[in-house]
């Protein structure tokens, strides 16, 4: 297997058990002069430096989730091939906690690979939990563009124990669906959309997230905003510099931007 190809599967594993892992909230560490909310932001927010994710994180008020959406306009990239690595940043939606560990992903990966100038973009279904282990599942539309619009879905069947990993590019007017029987208990209470950083991490243009949705088992219908917990990452490396930063929330609570400040 190609190196690079190496260093992604093991980029979304480690993200992948990240999610999973029970102390998962205790990888978010606040940093002086962090603010609890601001002025520009109607809604309570925490807002978290740490080394995994830039974007937002909450859980649900009460009962499990069943189904997690949002469109995406996917990034410029910029690659800079003078850099010493291979240049990776994921894009990812998730759902995960609860006692059985689960966790569901769908992960739209930008990567600039060493001494080229020419991004390319790859996408897949990530999914565990303590009982049936992890696994991903095969690629995904392979013609995602700078540009394209994506509407992502993640669907959790809690009767059949199904989940249906979904993405269409509205652009393109193309799309694909991925489903899987994962045994054991499924029940999901924290919700992810965010970016990743990795090894080092791609110069996006503002990575827009819009339109995003959490469905519980009960039928309700929440945006960001009704989040429990919610929390603002920003993406810094391990000497603290900001990577990536998010935006403050829409007035509907539903949309944000992701801005790339520098690489590692």
């Amino acid at each position: 297997m190609h190196s690079l190809s190496v260093r992604k599967l093991f980029t979304v594993y480690s993200i992948l058990f990240l999610l999973m892992a029970s102390s998962f909230p205790l990888v978010f560490a606040r940093t002086a002069g962090d603010k609890s909310s601001e002025l520009a932001n109607p809604f309570v927010v925490t807002r978290m430096r740490n080394s995994s994710f830039a974007g937002y994180v909450g859980t649900i008020p009460s009962g499990t989730i069943t189904n997690i959406t949002a469109k995406i306009l996917v990034s410029q990239i910029t690659c800079q091939p003078a850099l010493p690595n291979a240049q990776i940043t994921n894009q990812v939606i998730a759902i995960y906690g609860g006692a059985s560990g689960a966790s569901f992903a769908i992960f739209l990966t930008m990567t600039c690979e060493q001494g080229s100038s020419i991004p390319f973009f790859s996408a897949q279904a990530s999914f565990g939990n303590y009982t049936g282990g992890t696994g991903r599942s095969l690629s995904m539309p392979k013609n995602i563009a700078t540009n394209d619009v994506l509407v992502e879905l993640i669907l959790v069947n809690h009767h059949t124990n199904q989940v249906t990993f979904r993405i269409n590019d509205l652009t393109k007017k193309d799309g694909a669906t991925f489903s899987t029987i994962i045994q054991g208990a499924n029940k999901v209470n924290k919700a992810l959309f965010a970016i990743a950083g990795s090894i080092i991490v791609v110069n996006f243009s503002t990575l827009k997230f819009s339109d995003a949705s959490i469905v519980t088992y009960a039928g309700k219908i929440l945006s960001i905003s009704k989040l429990s917990g919610l929390t603002l990452l920003t993406l810094v490396n391990s000497g603290g510099a900001t990577l990536a930063r998010t935006s403050t929330l829409s007035t509907t609570g539903d949309s944000f931007r992701i801005i790339y400040v520098r690489s590692m």
